[in-house]
């Protein structure tokens, strides 16, 4: 596996925190605003970024043929080009907030998207052994380590080895945080934002 990280990393704690707690935040907002909103980003900015991710993916190498792991997936702001994208069956998109899932396969059915049989589904095991071993050539987790604690990235990545076929890549992104975290009080739950 070649894991390949999109910017600089800086080590850094967030003391205990877990990613349920972004998940219960990304819920409240795609109910409450829009799922495009859900997590604190204009909707305009959601469909630049999704322009932004489409180049870089294929400028890496994706092809129709690859099977796709996309965790975090959201409101598929990448998934629903993958699904487009890749032969029937090789998209498979999790997401922590059970309601932005829901929200996403109806977005499936109301793209008339089902016929690409997408897997779609709520996750919050990050160790994913629901999936099989080898499987996938690409998995791509965009916007995710922000929200999780190192312990938790740490088992993200010891998955994804598991999962990539021998040749698979994986790409991350994150922001570079100098040790400074931002607590956020949203309703009844605080999450940390590196």
């Amino acid at each position: 596996m070649r894991a390949i990280a999109i910017g600089m990393v800086h080590v850094f704690s967030l003391g205990k925190i877990n990613s349920r707690a972004y998940g219960k935040i990304v819920s409240i907002r795609a109910r409450y605003d829009s799922p495009e909103n859900a997590t604190g980003m204009k909707k305009e900015e959601f469909y630049k970024y999704a322009h932004e991710q489409k180049k870089f993916i294929l400028d890496v190498g994706l092809q129709q043929k690859h099977k796709v792991l996309e965790i975090g997936c959201g409101y598929l702001r990448l998934g629903e080009f993958l699904i487009k994208y890749l032969r029937s069956g090789q998209y498979y998109g999790c997401d922590i907030s059970e309601d932005i899932i829901k929200m996403s396969l109806k977005k499936v059915k109301s793209k008339r998207l089902q016929q690409k049989n997408p897997t779609v589904w709520n996750n919050e095991d990050l160790k994913f052994n629901n999936l099989k071993s080898d499987f996938f050539d690409y998995a791509f987790a965009f916007s995710v380590f922000t929200h999780i604690p190192l312990k938790e990235i740490d088992e993200v990545i010891k998955a994804i080895r598991r999962l990539l076929k021998p040749k698979g890549i994986f790409y991350a992104s994150f922001y570079i945080n100098d040790n400074q975290v931002i607590k956020k009080k949203f309703s009844d739950v605080s999450y940390h934002y590196p």
